[in-house]
């Protein structure tokens, strides 16, 4: 019909009254979303202070132990290696190094765990006298910084009589990677020091083709 066709009158108060009933809504779900976030976020942040003082302890007292995990060659069966992976006090919270990890992160120790961790893992290593190579986990973060760069790991490797040429440095990728030419520079570096790279779980994570096109890792 010609009334059908007519335009619909335009009400500015209708309009502003809808759009207030929009925000209010929208107000509402953020509110609603706040209120379940906040009890889980102090959650973890009382989970992380509780474990303040027993990651200190760990740290105080090296409570690291770590276990190594062989690599086998699939032609002929062989050990070719062992990843030297890393525990926590037993029967602790911070036992598993995926507890250990967040935790020391969280509370801006990250670095220092991942040094004693080095430590640990190449001394067990040596004194187990395992065969084959070892591949020592270490994030791209760590890897970047001073003292590893300066060779302080290199120091630890020839006082404990080992060949740095059995020593394969294994990234591995929590965090997206943004400086993709620093962290070249730093393989080079050390490649120069006779380390070979290798990439963990590649495909995983934020691991990528990307990283291995960068890296061209040699496992």
């Amino acid at each position: 019909s010609e009334s059908a066709l007519q335009p619909k009158s335009f009400d500015p108060r209708r309009t502003n009254a809808e759009g207030i009933d929009l925000i209010r809504a929208e107000v509402l779900v953020c509110h609603i979303a706040a209120v379940k976030l906040i009890p889980r976020l102090g959650q973890e942040l009382a989970h992380v202070n509780d474990h303040a003082e027993l990651l200190d302890s760990i740290l105080s007292q090296r409570s690291l132990t770590a276990v190594f995990q062989p690599i086998i060659e699939f032609a002929g069966g062989r050990v070719f290696g062992y990843e030297g992976l890393i525990r926590g006090p037993a029967d602790t919270p911070l036992h598993l190094p995926t507890h250990l990890f967040k935790t020391a992160e969280a509370l801006g120790r990250l670095a220092e765990l991942e040094q004693m961790c080095r430590h640990v893992v190449l001394e067990s290593f040596v004194a187990q006298q395992l065969p084959g190579r070892l591949f020592l986990t270490i994030s791209p973060e760590c890897l970047l910084l001073r003292d590893f760069r300066d060779g302080e790991t290199l120091r630890l490797i020839r006082r404990l009589d080992l060949n740095p040429s059995r020593v394969i440095i294994e990234l591995t990728e929590n965090k997206p990677i943004y400086d993709y030419n620093l962290l070249r520079e730093a393989a080079r570096h050390y490649r120069g020091m006779g380390f070979e790279i290798a990439i963990d779980d590649l495909g995983e994570g934020f691991s990528s083709l990307r990283l291995w096109s960068e890296l061209r890792p040699e496992f």
